[in-house]
């Protein structure tokens, strides 16, 4: 890197800083990002929970040889399976939402940066435009 360009990155780098905080952005309780990541989490959570549990709790002994206990067993692990599927389907919602709010105060972040380069990339070129007309003049 040439030595004027050694020189602006860190007084950049500070204006960008300055500007960020300028923004107020507060990560406070109010922080939507922060409830819906939270909330992502725990249902995510409580999804595997309930999923694991009816699993667990199926598990039951199919030696008798009662037809009535036989069907009630079927029937049972047929209902367990529809609260496994719920429980796996709360649990992958869960992540999308918490993978959706953890990304978002990334993102934001992100394009505050690429705005303040942007805008610092067109002053640098509208000042090599005035010093080549200034040349030229």
């Amino acid at each position: 890197m040439s030595d004027d360009i050694k020189g602006q990155i860190p007084d950049r780098l500070q204006q960008f800083g300055k500007e960020v905080d300028g923004l107020r952005i507060t990560g406070g309780k109010a922080s939507p990002e922060r409830t819906g990541s939270l909330a992502g989490s725990v249902l995510m959570a409580l999804g595997l929970l309930v999923a694991l549990w009816t699993a667990l709790a199926q598990r039951g002994d199919t030696t008798s040889a009662d037809a009535t206990t036989i069907l009630n067993t079927i029937v049972g692990t047929e209902n367990a399976l529809v609260v496994i599927v719920l429980g796996l389907s709360l649990a992958i919602v869960g992540g999308m939402l918490w993978v959706r709010n953890s990304l978002t105060r990334y993102l934001r972040y992100w394009l505050v940066r690429l705005i303040y380069e942007d805008r610092s990339n067109t002053d640098r070129l509208i000042e090599a435009i005035r010093d080549s007309k200034s040349a030229t003049d």
